[in-house]
């Protein structure tokens, strides 16, 4: 340390004022030392006693708070000092500290992960007769399940989608209302018992790499907090010669 145990408290107040209002927010916070606001308490309860002795219950319960809409936060300009480490120094506790680390590593990734994962990829479409086989083929290799909602086409989409066994679809002639119909596409998802759900267009096409234990890798991520993915896409724009690569906020087109 940078400090002597006898002017801890000089250095603390140092530390302190240059690193005033230097917080931020975090994913996980270690339970050596934590700050709990009583309405989380009261929403959450306590640690998860399947942690015990010790390990992973402050971040299980970290994930717990964050999933529930509560933010976790370091004060930075807040010094402590931890010695590190002494809780596993005592007698009792040397004869778990082998097993421990393990068997809760795997308790917290079991807690999370989840069991009967299911995939279901939704379409929302109009006349897509040109790639729709195509796109279909390739998610429904991955996939649980597929929905598509058909807005009216008037070429051969829904008589292509009809093909796959794995594919629910559902006709609407309707004005068009594109919020309106991705809602109604998540919620009929949702209804079907989809635990992770890919958007898809007509015409977007999963290259090779995408099958089903890969698919399955990523509905079990090693990071427990990942509850989400964007999938890198390629437009084949005007031709193979030039692709269009979406952006956040804009579109760019160049020759390949």
């Amino acid at each position: 340390v940078r400090y002597d145990f006898d002017k801890l408290e000089m250095f603390a107040e140092a530390f302190s004022e240059k690193n005033c209002n230097n917080w931020m927010e975090a994913g996980f916070l270690s339970g050596f030392l934590l700050m709990i606001k009583k309405e989380v308490y009261r929403e959450l309860g306590g640690f998860d006693e399947q942690f015990s002795p010790g390990g992973f219950e402050d971040n299980s319960y970290c994930l717990d708070a964050r999933t529930k809409g509560w933010r976790a936060v370091i004060a930075g300009d807040t010094f402590v000092h931890h010695f590190g480490h002494k809780t596993f120094d005592l007698p009792e506790m040397r004869q778990f500290q082998r097993g421990i680390s393990f068997e809760n590593t795997q308790k917290y990734l079991d807690k999370y992960r989840g069991n009967g994962e299911k995939l279901i990829v939704i379409y929302r479409i109009k006349n897509c007769e040109r790639w729709i086989e195509a796109s279909l083929k390739s998610s429904t290799r991955f996939a649980d399940q597929v929905l598509v909602l058909d807005d009216g086409s008037t070429d051969k989409t829904a008589e292509i989608v009809k093909h796959f066994a794995k594919v629910k679809l559902l006709t609407q002639h309707k004005p068009f209302n594109e919020r309106r119909d991705r809602e109604y596409v998540y919620n009929w998802a949702k209804k079907e018992g989809a635990t992770w759900i890919v958007v898809c267009d007509g015409d977007e096409v999963f290259d090779d790499r995408m099958t089903k234990e890969y698919a399955n890798w990523l509905m079990h991520p090693k990071n427990p907090t990942i509850k989400a993915y964007i999938f890198r896409v390629v437009t084949f724009w005007r031709g193979r010669r030039n692709i269009r690569v979406d952006s956040t906020f804009n579109n760019l087109a160049f020759n390949r």
